[in-house]
């Protein structure tokens, strides 16, 4: 008689990366039912792309606001609404907009003018960010994944560790940009806000994507928004 034995095994692989310390990092809010977005979307791309701005982290928040014009972005939050809304109250505007990019934490411009971007940029490429904060590991456990990481900031700040999803095309069938295959990079999927720097470790929850298309980000603010401390693990 031959028996058959069962052997159930749980899954888990280290998720080979580095983590690399970043000088400048670019906030886009952005939405796939924005019909100004995708020029937005094409610039952070290519300054992602740029070798020359190697110390260049990029973010893309979907925002939900403009949902309501017929196209539900699939990655848009109302969270990443309400984030965008704190640097509403930072800089003064009585409302928030798209594209917006935002620079360290300091400054605003309209997310396609590459005029003013490139110029900050080229600014800010020799600066350094005063607080370290580096990611030790990331794990698959399941659908789960597990991040651990180093920093020491006050409790005036607090560290941001986000997930995203490095590129997806969408094909838009509805909304200000109807017909039109939209090419989206570095969008921001998952965000855990910390505030607590005794601690030293993350779980990301049901990930359904796989871990290749994935990037890490962990980016420290001050009280009053701005970005003191960047990293990445890709």
């Amino acid at each position: 008689m031959i028996r058959s034995i069962l052997v159930f095994v749980v899954f888990q692989f280290f998720v080979s990366g580095f983590s690399q310390q970043k000088n400048i990092v670019l906030e886009l809010f952005t939405s796939q039912g924005c019909s100004s977005c995708p020029n937005a979307d094409r610039l952070l791309k290519q300054v992602s792309e740029n070798n020359s701005y190697e110390n260049v982290m990029v973010l893309a928040y979907h925002v939900d606001y403009w949902n309501r014009l017929g196209w539900k972005d699939p990655f848009s939050k109302a969270s990443f609404t309400n984030y965008q809304q704190e640097y509403g109250r930072k800089f003064g505007g009585r409302s928030i907009y798209t594209p917006q990019l935002v620079i360290n934490g300091k400054k605003h411009i309209v997310g396609s003018d590459k005029n003013s971007l490139i110029p900050s940029l080229n600014k800010l490429s020799s600066t350094s960010l005063s607080i370290p904060v580096t990611i030790t590991s990331v794990t698959k456990k399941g659908n789960n994944v597990v991040l651990r990481y180093a920093s020491i900031f006050d409790t005036n700040s607090r560290l941001n560790i986000v997930m995203l999803l490095k590129e997806k095309i969408t094909e838009v069938k509805r909304g200000e940009n109807r017909n039109r295959t939209l090419i989206d990079t570095h969008i921001v999927v998952d965000k855990k806000i910390i505030r607590d720097s005794s601690t030293s470790e993350i779980i990301f929850e049901n990930v359904d994507f796989n871990m290749k298309e994935l990037e890490f980000v962990a980016y420290i603010q001050n009280s009053q928004l701005e970005i003191t401390g960047a990293t990445n693990w890709q």
